[in-house]
């Protein structure tokens, strides 16, 4: 684990090189603006500009360790979002306090580097055009967004777990969608072009080719309404810039880890049914659902699943049955299976655990509570793959 943190920490280090080196283009937008406004010769279309580059700064600022940047950047970004009217008076000293942010990041991170060394110089600084051959195939990642240092910041937090694409733009990433399949989208929603980022997560829902996909924004809007209307368009989460790094890259790792799971939920109540799915599909695991004992051990062999969540009383098979008859059987005797019982006696509890169930949940039962459960299972199910694969290499 510590290694995983300064392998982190390094790859981190050398992408904010990268974004003070590349700090002077939207210095020279600020610069430019300043000038243009003591000359009054500013126009709608470099104010235009001006936001765009106070927007990119207000994401990435914080989130790459420099906070000063984003605070400094979201007061002129208010000040002239979509067109409004602002004093020119007021925005003259804004931007020189952004300015002055921005060569305080560079001292800052100057005073760093020294420290730091060139312990982290042999990560890859580039986005590179081809990705590495892989032995186990990785979940595949599609990353859009029109600043390339959040790609490739958002690239480097899991290119050890997915094969990632990138994209600056809706077209862009309309063209990769039909030319290959993919696993998650990471989504900025303000982006050049006819559709925002809000818009193309709509195309995706509702397209039978692509709803399948989980979309995660990524986007420093972080209004009620546009994160709820996000959700309410099939989003399964919403991040707003900046963030802190290390949270969102465990985030992320996490959801990728997911996505290669698969729950299956044996249970004949519908409600029971929708609530877990809804909740397992927010949070990228795949949850394949049964009401049917006997259905379901028959298809355990198909579905392959990292976990299963049995019910007490089923019709086909009593839940007790199945989970026998998976201890029999070698094929499925690994599988970590919780039981989801209205039987609340100690003795039925026992019962379940003496015939091999991972946990014992009683119904009526806590939605967080139980999926925390499964969470911790279905981590400790990894950790042990990870170790057969690594013991046969």
């Amino acid at each position: 684990m510590q290694n995983d943190m300064d392998k982190f920490a390094a790859a981190l280090h050398v992408l904010r090189r990268t974004y003070i080196q590349d700090l002077w283009q939207r210095e020279d937008i600020l610069l430019d603006t300043l000038a243009k406004l003591d000359a009054d010769e500013l126009s709608q279309e470099h104010v235009e500009v001006l936001e765009a580059a106070a927007h990119k700064l207000v994401g990435t600022g914080r989130t790459y360790q420099f906070p000063n940047i984003s605070e400094a950047a979201i007061v002129v970004e208010d000040m002239v979002r979509d067109g409004k009217d602002f004093e020119k008076s007021a925005l003259h000293p804004a931007l020189l306090n952004l300015l002055n942010s921005c060569a305080q990041a560079r001292e800052q991170f100057e005073a760093e580097d020294e420290k730091f060394g060139e312990a982290s110089t042999t990560v890859d600084e580039a986005e590179p055009a081809e990705q590495p051959e892989v032995d186990i195939e990785l979940p595949s990642v599609l990353i859009i967004d029109d600043d390339q240092q959040m790609r490739q910041l958002l690239k480097q937090f899991i290119s050890e777990y997915a094969n990632c694409a990138l994209a600056e733009n809706s077209d862009q990433a309309e063209q990769l969608m039909a030319d290959q399949a993919f696993d998650l989208v990471l989504l900025d929603n303000k982006m050049p072009g006819e559709k925002s980022g809000l818009d193309l997560l709509k195309d995706i829902k509702t397209s039978p080719e692509l709803k399948h996909i989980d979309v995660v924004m990524i986007t420093a809007s972080g209004e009620p309404q546009a994160v709820l209307e996000s959700l309410t368009s099939g989003a399964a989460d919403y991040v707003i810039k900046p963030f802190d790094p290390e949270e969102v890259a465990t985030k992320l790792k996490t959801r990728l880890t997911h996505l290669q799971q698969t729950i299956m939920l044996v249970d004949d109540d519908p409600a029971v049914q929708n609530l877990l799915r809804a909740k397992f599909r927010t949070l990228g695991i795949k949850c394949i659902g049964f009401d049917d004992g006997m259905v379901a051990f028959d298809e355990l062999s198909a579905v392959k699943p990292d976990l299963v969540i049995l019910d007490r009383i089923l019709p086909g098979l009593e839940g007790m049955a199945v989970l026998h008859k998976m201890q029999e059987n070698p094929e499925f005797n690994d599988i970590p299976v919780v039981m989801l019982s209205a039987k609340r006696d100690n003795k039925d509890i026992m019962m379940g655990l003496q015939f091999g169930a991972a946990d014992y949940v009683v119904k009526p039962f806590n939605l967080d509570e139980l999926v925390l459960r499964c969470q911790r299972l279905l981590e400790r199910a990894a950790i042990s793959t990870n170790q057969v694969q690594a013991a046969r290499v």
